[in-house]
């Protein structure tokens, strides 16, 4: 058996071995097990796996999130069922994230099983640099308001998301047909509103952002928020973050 991960990532070379085995088809017994997203999937490799399923070659497998209980298998009875169930509700069903945020736990409590806190704060090092390899493949503008995205909300609106880039709507609107095709956001109902792909997604681009940076955009998402007549709930959570010592509006909002 010959097992490949994250194809998605594939440089172009090997993914003309892939397309080739694909075509062709190895000789002897040989088993090609391939893994991949497949919004980020070259298209080259995208038809080669069509053509392979549809020859009757490959069979294609569409995975969901785990279970509570398959997550709970995999994290041993080692781990309290209160742990269990906060570190499941974190990571989504993502096997990839769940070990990881339990293994975080894990160190943070010296290498105890973690009790009932779930994940430590701050991100596992591994789950941050597998996302930042995305958020860094990004074009500058397409970035940007993906940063911008993950300080206004989840989900977010693409006006919302462009007055507080303070970039033109049209502009937002060309990065977001990028980003939905990187499967970095995802359509959210009703229409014209957008979340990203999982939580711990939003989480690790909102902290790939300098700390001034996600202050001034705050006070630009609760300055676009307050322009709309926007009850003062709904922009709160932003002045908290970005407010200055003894500013009195702010204090009359929080």
């Amino acid at each position: 058996m010959l097992a490949l991960d994250d194809l998605h990532w594939a440089d172009p070379a090997s993914l003309d071995v892939v397309c080739h085995l694909l075509h062709r088809g190895p000789q002897g017994a040989v088993l090609l097990l391939l893994a991949s997203r497949p919004a980020q999937t070259e298209p080259r490799l995208m038809t080669a796996l069509e053509e392979s399923e549809r020859h009757e070659l490959g069979h294609r497998i569409d995975l969901a999130p785990l279970s509570a209980e398959a997550a709970g298998q995999l994290l041993g009875d080692d781990v309290a069922p209160a742990a269990r169930a906060a570190l499941y509700r974190e990571s989504g069903g993502n096997p990839f994230y769940l070990q990881q945020l339990a293994g975080a736990a894990h160190r943070g409590r010296g290498g105890r099983a973690p009790e009932g806190g779930g994940a430590e704060p701050g991100l596992p090092s591994a789950v941050a640099a597998s996302i930042k390899q995305e958020i860094d493949a990004l074009p500058e503008r397409t970035r940007q308001v993906l940063q911008v995205a993950a300080v206004v909300g989840d989900p977010f609106e693409p006006d919302l998301t462009a007055a507080t880039a303070e970039i033109p709507e049209r502009d937002t609107l060309t990065a977001l047909d990028e980003l939905l095709e990187r499967d970095l956001v995802r359509p959210f109902e009703p229409p014209r509103r957008f979340r990203f792909r999982h939580p711990i997604v939003r989480r690790a681009v909102y902290e790939s952002a300098g700390a001034g940076w996600r202050l001034a955009a705050h006070g630009r998402a609760a300055a676009a928020l307050e322009a709309r007549d926007a009850p003062a709930a709904a922009y709160a959570h932003h002045v908290e973050r970005s407010a200055s010592v003894g500013d009195e509006p702010a204090i009359a909002i929080l």
